[in-house]
């Protein structure tokens, strides 16, 4: 207990340099810490009752638990009761585990309230005093100057008194002069002080983030290593709860350090080369998992005059689009989710080509009130206060994406109707790579002269479907229901024109896919067309109806255009099915193959039984040092193939051992050893300064067990 309340004494005490008056109540609202700001106003505040020193103006006048509850985390405005000055406070309450916290600034608005405050009732980075100086200032030199102006006056009405009297002005330029330079010593000064607070508060954040990463990926990494045992239902909806609320944790970090780093200037784009048709693929593809769980259509269209291979930051990209598809997802109970990408204009200037790309994010939920549209970029904004309480999240996702979209020379905005859905548009300027394209004019596949039937109830699905079948040659016939399809498929079989291809829709209102097709082979009879399956859920039993009814190929939406055109051709017949290549001679290889040495330098004792529980069903030898210096002992005595190094250790830490490996490895000639940094720190300076130290690649923790194994099986060319 001591040492609990030892850490929540210390954690206000930090906070003093953002928010100066702090108070922490008990679940009764009696006071049981209080900073320096609040003590030196009265001595004998704790162990009183809130509401017998501090009064609230708004957003509730009286001070409750129920008010405090349902109100967290907005502004409040309060007085702090004192015999000799109350004071006007601003700031917000938070619930924590045994209690509520205050935080809170001076609430100014005269020089009357300024002259009873001092220095350390400020934050660091307040420009309150700043602001009330400057009006001083302003207020003076006005002075000054309906000073000089009479006197210029008099010299003009008494020419013969001017030669005194311009010597006295002279004089006053003088102080002027030297008043100036002093001012601006002090700015210079000032400027210092900002930007030192501004490395602190960095240095604070990155420091907060190790400490709450460090036992997260011990909690995370426990969880999905318990997931994966034998646990009954009751058991894997516990895991589950636990799982997901750490993954919601770490967001939570996450978009705290990004609108940190935002905040400072500290974010730079890449400039790097990429697809951006696999990235909208692959995004799509993680995004659809959610989606399903809701029983909603994802679907994205990129037009096809869109250049794929751009120049730009791809991760930051796929960020902006995550969060605002993910908030698409997240507001939207029944419908669809649909992203189209078209370009805006193309510039063509020598070897600087660029385009620019318009981007949308549509979808069919709660909507938006009109009042709200223009503070919903800002900083912790949503639509209101039951919107955080029902759906969670912090707000400060489409804060983060605006600063990245203004980072790409675009913008951000938003239009929206309450009750009918949302669309998000930004735009985003990319170099065009100069990547040779293969094969540009002619088609992935050849679909001339084959007729297609396209069957789905949703518009969007059968536009995306249409231009990618059109693009490849195709003649494509288009139904929005299942009775529609299956009076198309009556007709064409009244004159021999049968359909080459059906791409049919599972979930369909009314008449669903499994009973179209059963209705399609009663007319067809011994006739029997290709049929392919699309469902934007897979269920059980649905493989097996599939074989049932003779169908050809069954895919999971959103659908890869690689995908499709592979499906097709395997379909139809256009391409002949590779072999699968032996399992069994892979199995021997494996099994002939030594197993790789391991290295793992890590200080925290759960870290080191994390790791080696993700490593305990594969085939290799693991070495442990509790610190960097063991580790490089251990290194002068044994060959490794692999080094899993922990950044943050005591006695020696990760980046000194790596430099001395690396010097080690220079010194007697022995080949380079793959470090993999792992550390809680996720700053890109922090990531920069492990590879700078010799490291070949960083890890962020909480560390996932596929990520692990992916760079262990790179590094070390084990089939894990």
């Amino acid at each position: 207990m001591k040492k609990t309340d030892k850490s929540i004494r210390i954690i206000p005490e930090q906070l003093t340099t953002f928010a100066p008056f702090i108070i922490l109540t008990d679940k009764k609202l009696i006071i049981k810490w209080a900073s320096k700001a609040v003590i030196k106003r009265d001595k004998k505040i704790i162990g009183r009752k809130i509401s017998d020193v501090l009064t609230s103006k708004t957003p509730i006048k009286k001070i409750t638990v129920s008010g405090l509850k349902k109100h967290q985390g907005k502004r409040f405005n309060f007085i702090l009761l004192n015999k000799k000055a109350p004071v006007n406070l601003i700031g917000y309450w938070l619930e924590t585990e045994k209690g509520f916290l205050l935080m809170a600034t001076p609430d100014v608005k005269t020089t009357e309230e300024l002259s009873t405050l001092s220095f350390e009732d400020f934050p660091e980075n307040d420009r309150t005093i700043d602001f009330l100086v400057a009006q001083d200032e302003i207020k003076y030199s006005l002075n000054e100057a309906t000073r000089t102006s009479n006197i210029l006056k008099e010299q003009n009405q008494a020419l013969e008194k001017s030669k005194k009297e311009l010597e006295s002005l002279n004089a006053d330029l003088k102080k002027e002069i030297a008043e100036r330079k002093r001012i601006e010593a002090e700015l210079v000064e000032a400027r210092k002080v900002a930007l030192q607070a501004s490395r602190t508060k960095s240095e604070f954040l990155a420091s907060m983030s190790h400490e709450i990463r460090t036992p997260m990926n011990a909690i995370i990494g426990m969880a999905d290593l318990l997931w994966e045992t034998d646990l009954t239902p009751e058991q894997q909806q516990y895991v589950k709860i636990f799982r997901n609320a750490g993954e919601n944790l770490l967001n939570i970090i996450n978009d705290i350090l990004d609108i940190s780093k935002v905040e400072a200037g500290q974010i730079e784009l890449e400039n790097i080369d990429f697809n951006l048709n696999d990235l909208i693929e692959k995004t799509c593809e993680i995004m659809a998992l959610r989606a399903h769980t809701k029983n909603l259509e994802l679907t994205c269209y990129l037009k096809s005059d869109v250049p794929t291979e751009l120049v730009g930051d791809p991760i930051r990209l796929r960020q902006i689009i995550v969060n605002l598809v993910g908030n698409a997802i997240k507001f939207t109970e029944e419908g669809e989710v649909v992203i189209r990408i078209e370009k805006l204009k193309e510039k063509k200037d020598g070897e600087k080509n660029s385009v620019t790309i318009l981007f949308s994010v549509s979808d069919t939920g709660i909507g938006i009130p009109e009042d709200k549209l223009n503070t919903i970029f800002d900083t912790f904004t949503q639509a209101d206060a039951s919107t955080t309480r029902k759906y969670g999240g912090t707000g400060l996702g489409l804060a983060i994406s605006k600063k990245l979209v203004e980072l790409m020379n675009g913008k951000i905005w938003v239009e929206s109707e309450v009750g009918k859905g949302s669309t998000f548009r930004f735009t985003a300027k990319f170099g065009i790579a100069k990547k040779i394209e293969e094969e540009k004019t002619t088609p992935l596949i050849n679909l001339n002269g084959v007729s297609i039937l396209v069957v789905d109830d949703n518009a969007t699905n059968r536009l995306i479907l249409r231009e990618l079948l059109n693009g490849w040659g195709a003649e494509v016939t288009e139904a929005e229901n299942g009775a529609r399809a299956v009076a198309l498929v009556k007709k064409a079989s009244r004159t021999d024109n049968f359909y080459d291809l059906i791409l049919l829709d599972c979930r369909m209102p009314g008449m669903g896919g499994f009973e179209v097709v059963e209705k399609i082979n009663e007319i067809l009879g011994e006739t029997k067309t290709t049929i392919m399956m699309l469902t934007s859920d897979r269920r059980k039993g649905d493989i097996a109806k599939c074989r049932e009814l003779n169908i050809a190929t069954y895919l999971v939406k959103p659908i890869k255009k690689s995908e499709l055109q592979n499906a097709i051709k395997v379909a139809l017949g256009k391409a002949k099915v590779k072999a699968k290549k032996d399992k069994k001679k892979k199995k021997d290889h494996r099994k002939s193959t030594s197993a790789p040495n391991i290295l793992l330098v890590e200080d925290s004792e759960d870290n080191r039984f994390l790791i080696q529980a993700y490593l305990k069903k594969i085939v290799c030898r693991i070495d442990i040092a509790e610190n960097g210096a063991i580790g490089v002992e251990k290194f002068k005595k044994n060959k490794y193939d692999i080094i899993l190094m922990d950044m943050q250790m005591p006695v020696m830490d990760g980046y000194t051992a790596t430099r001395e490996i690396r010097k080690l490895e220079k010194e007697k000639g022995l080949k380079h050893t793959p470090i993999i940094a792992l550390t809680a720190h996720a700053l890109k300076e922090e990531i920069q300064k492990s590879l700078d130290a010799g490291c070949d690649i960083h890890l962020s923790k909480p560390i996932k067990k596929v990520k692990l194994l992916e760079i262990i099986k790179k590094y070390t060319g084990e089939n894990l």
